[in-house]
């Protein structure tokens, strides 16, 4: 009988629809799958990120996950960790935890609902477990009446500041079109990571985020004597009423020329306008805060991005972040959660 491959599941993440949001493939990885396999499985793919789930290597974790891009294998990405989750939650677990050789919890979860701390939020076990990345423990939880999906992202860095005319090259664009009017301060062009790093890049309306394009020489000639960076634009204007803001992303380097949603960078803009406060409207986005562990308290912000209309490929990404706890360090900007539906699409066996 010839040998069966690993199963793979196409998904749509960020999706409303079929068809729409970012593609996904999530690959079950084999123990003995090397990684150069799995980078080839994923440039044959060709979509911006694959992601390959397995039982976890270390005890305090659900599930494992690496993540690829076309080109190299990355840390954290966002929409790779939802739509593994998803796929292991609906396909991959069933009520004996031994289908796909993927365990459906391990005694740590026991253990969770004993002692409960920050991480129990009264979710049962298949609603809420954590995934293990190259990052670090990435938090993931499913609300049933919202079909929505939640992560909770590791806590930001906030790394250098890029110069605006060389940034305005690059997106061949003005540099005014870089001076915005929706924060409190004054906008930088600064890398943030939540485990992947971003250059930052707010823009002063819709019409230049959906003008702009990647100057690929400028590009190259600015990142050739500094660590190369993906470019995330965003605007607190957006098509549809009921979102606030409209976002691009940009990462040639990864082989994705633009990303049809972003999750990674999502939560870098979260961090983001937690430090630099953003006014909107009649007044400001932020509410009062309260306990970020705790159900029900409201988050000090809680947006609608939208992003992916540039590449025909419409996405929808939550972005909430809840309050530091009172005793938290001076410079924690609270708990940043992103989260969005997942669409099913197709699946198979790799031959």
């Amino acid at each position: 009988m010839a040998r069966i491959g690993p199963r793979f599941f196409i998904v749509n993440v960020f999706a409303e629809r079929k068809f729409s949001g970012n593609q996904l493939a999530v690959v079950e990885m084999e123990r003995t799958m090397t990684s150069r396999r799995m980078q080839e499985i994923a440039a044959e793919f060709n979509f911006p990120e694959t992601a390959f789930v397995r039982q976890p290597a270390k005890p305090n974790a659900d599930w494992r996950v690496r993540i690829f891009t076309p080109k190299q294998e990355i840390p954290f990405a966002g929409h790779p960790t939802l739509g593994a989750a998803y796929v292991i939650r609906r396909h991959l677990q069933n009520s004996t935890g031994k289908k796909s050789g993927v365990p459906k919890k391990n005694p740590h979860v026991a253990d969770r609902k004993k002692n409960p701390g920050n991480d129990a939020r009264g979710w049962s076990d298949p609603d809420y477990f954590h995934l293990e990345l190259q990052a670090g423990r990435i938090p993931v939880w499913f609300e049933e009446k919202s079909d929505l999906i939640w992560m909770r992202q590791n806590k930001p860095t906030f790394g250098p500041v890029h110069p605006p005319e060389s940034i305005a090259e690059i997106l061949c664009t003005s540099e005014r079109n870089l001076r915005t009017g929706f924060l409190t301060k004054e906008a930088k062009l600064q890398e943030v990571s939540t485990g992947i790093p971003f250059l930052m890049a707010p823009m002063k309306n819709l019409e230049s985020v959906r003008n702009a394009y990647l100057d690929m020489a400028a590009y190259n000639r600015y990142f050739q004597s500094r660590p190369t960076l993906p470019i995330y634009i965003f605007t607190a204007e957006a098509l549809s009423r009921k979102n606030q803001f409209h976002a691009r992303m940009f990462a040639p380097h990864f082989g994705i020329p633009e990303d049809p949603a972003t999750g990674s960078a999502t939560g870098c803009l979260g961090a983001y306008l937690a430090r630099y406060g953003i006014t909107k409207g009649k007044g400001s986005v932020f509410a009062p805060g309260a306990d970020p562990f705790a159900l029900g308290t409201d988050p000090i912000l809680d947006l609608r991005i939208e992003q992916g209309f540039s590449v025909n490929r419409p996405s929808l990404l939550r972005l909430q972040v809840k309050a530091p706890a009172e005793n938290s360090e001076p410079d924690d900007l609270g708990d940043i959660l992103v989260g969005g539906r997942v669409v099913d699409i197709a699946s198979g066996v790799l031959a």
